[in-house]
């Protein structure tokens, strides 16, 4: 099997980068050679009749596909041309919130497999009669290994944001920080305040209680729907006062992070085994 993976986010920070560790690693224990890694952005020299070297079109959806902007069109395009040439299609690990789903691009969807992190994104294709599967964002399975670690015990820290200005200092950044670290420093957190999706998972990994301001979609908002579970977030322009009270609101949902926490663990690992 010969596949091309689009949207390859590795560049992009530390979180996207153990995503795609996790998806070329699972990749080579299916068999599946990757002739091709796409990073984000429109190709102008994209010509449809080159899928065609592959058997399986791979697009990653993490960061991308919602409310119908230039980029997530131009994987719309290809989801439909990969289609029409006979090709498998995977759209994977993605947020879909707002998308224009015009007749064509429904019955490509019905025809291929496709998974999303959130119940919010998954109900957008339920709605169209595609059946969406949910995973985790495939960081989550890229656990870094055991290592002897001094505690540092902190008794907050705080990540960075997508559009929040007036923030406290950053303290921890998944830009600039390994996963493994940002995992090593959480486990040794009390709290955590971040307005990241993937420092949100890293915290969840780390089993430490995490307060997230909204990103540009309802992918961190979702999870805690996903999992049922009663955990505060603040919208993306929260006011300092807001963050100022954030570790006693999440003091008084201890229990809801047990169960967030506990839940994660037992979801099933993602995995192409039985699908390519």
């Amino acid at each position: 099997m010969k596949a091309i993976v689009y949207n390859d986010s590795t560049k992009c920070h530390n979180g996207c980068k153990a995503v795609m560790e996790y998806l070329y690693s699972d990749l080579e224990l299916q068999g599946v050679e990757v002739i091709e890694k796409n990073f984000s952005g429109i190709n102008p020299k994209y010509k449809a009749i080159e899928l065609k070297r592959a058997n399986a079109i791979i697009i990653n959806g993490e960061g991308s596909l919602h409310h119908n902007y230039v980029v997530p069109r131009w994987y719309v395009q290809i989801i439909k041309d990969a289609k029409k040439l006979g090709l498998k299609v995977y759209l994977i690990n993605t947020v879909w919130q707002e998308m224009k789903m015009d007749p064509e691009l429904v019955e490509a969807l019905k025809d291929s497999y496709v998974s999303v992190r959130e119940k919010y994104s998954a109900q957008e294709f339920w709605n169209h009669g595609i059946d969406a599967k949910i995973h985790l964002d495939l960081s989550y399975f890229r656990q870094p290994p055991v290592t002897d670690r001094q505690s540092n015990l902190s008794t907050v820290l705080i990540g960075t944001f997508f559009l929040h200005r007036e923030s406290p200092v950053t303290q921890l950044s998944i830009l600039k920080e390994s996963w493994g670290k940002m995992i090593e420093v959480l486990k040794d957190t009390g709290y955590f305040i971040t307005g990241r999706h993937h420092e949100m998972y890293a915290a969840c990994s780390a089993k430490c209680p995490v307060f997230v301001l909204e990103s540009n979609t309802w992918k961190n908002q979702g999870l805690f729907a996903t999992a049922g579970v009663n955990i505060p977030f603040a919208s993306m322009n929260a006011s300092d006062q807001i963050l100022k009270g954030a570790v006693d609101k999440m003091k008084k949902a201890e229990g809801e992070y047990h169960k967030l926490f506990e839940w994660m663990e037992n979801q099933p690992k993602f995995t192409f085994k039985g699908l390519i």
